[in-house]
């Protein structure tokens, strides 16, 4: 079982039940709560802005309901995070269509009262996410000359030659994603670095723990600060790891 703590998003108008929810999750080992929300519209820019990878959402969330939240999230997300959905009695039947509707990243319906058998109930819902997150790394194909990904309701074929890099955002370290950037488009999917970098071809290279780049767009590097410019990337350059530095000089002939 996975001990590292999921982070996570409450969703709930009523602050009585947001509140207890955010100590039970905190008090156990496997969520850590980064944020919490009373409607949708909070909800939906501390998603963007944080990248949560579990929310727990009340179906009923002020005038709002979770499909508002669900459907904002579904254009604006490549990757859906896993949502625990919160219920009371008289939304049970609300709380079932959604979950039938949105099956895919909706894990559990959890009704209120919460705290009776809370333990296990915490323990199954971990589970249910860690499963998911194994799933999510399962969406990519691995083909002679292209990469075929699945991601909630979009596929991408992406052909090796037109892979730039791939990479680990900043803000997405230890959350099970990965971003690839191509001469067209930049997108985050769930996935594992080191997994994707095993099927590569030779000419990818990993430059840090948390870049493989495609040495047919090197362009230069700056051996007084050991960084790595890349074509078709606008950003500031890459950092070069020492680990790394022996086996992209010999590739390349340097």
């Amino acid at each position: 079982m996975k001990t590292e703590q999921y982070t996570t998003l409450v969703v709930d108008d009523e602050a009585f039940v947001r509140k207890e929810l955010i100590k039970a999750l905190n008090d156990g080992p496997f969520f850590n709560v980064i944020g919490e929300a009373s409607t949708v519209a909070e909800a939906e820019n501390l998603t963007l802005k944080k990248s949560p990878q579990v929310i727990y959402l009340d179906i009923k969330i002020g005038q709002g309901d979770a499909y508002q939240l669900l459907d904002k999230l579904k254009v604006k997300l490549s990757f859906m995070p896993a949502i625990i959905l919160n219920t009371g009695f008289n939304n049970i039947e609300l709380a079932q269509q959604a979950f039938d509707e949105h099956k895919k990243y909706i894990l559990t319906i959890l009704k209120k009262p919460f705290w009776h058998n809370w333990d296990n109930k915490e323990e199954d819902i971990a589970l249910k996410v860690n499963e998911y997150y194994k799933r999510s790394e399962e969406g990519i194909s691995y083909l002679s000359t292209y990469f075929l990904i699945t991601e909630d309701y979009k596929s991408f074929l992406i052909q090796f030659d037109e892979l730039i890099m791939i990479s680990v955002p900043e803000d997405q370290k230890g959350k099970g994603k990965i971003q690839f950037t191509t001469t067209d488009d930049t997108f985050t999917i769930g996935g594992s670095l080191k997994k994707v970098a095993n099927e590569l071809p030779a000419k990818f290279k990993q430059i840090s723990r948390y870049i493989v780049i495609n040495t047919d767009f090197f362009r230069s590097i700056d051996h007084s600060d050991q960084t790595i410019s890349l074509k078709g990337v606008r950003s500031k350059p890459l950092g070069l790891g020492e680990t790394y530095k022996e086996a992209l000089f010999k590739y390349l002939g340097i």
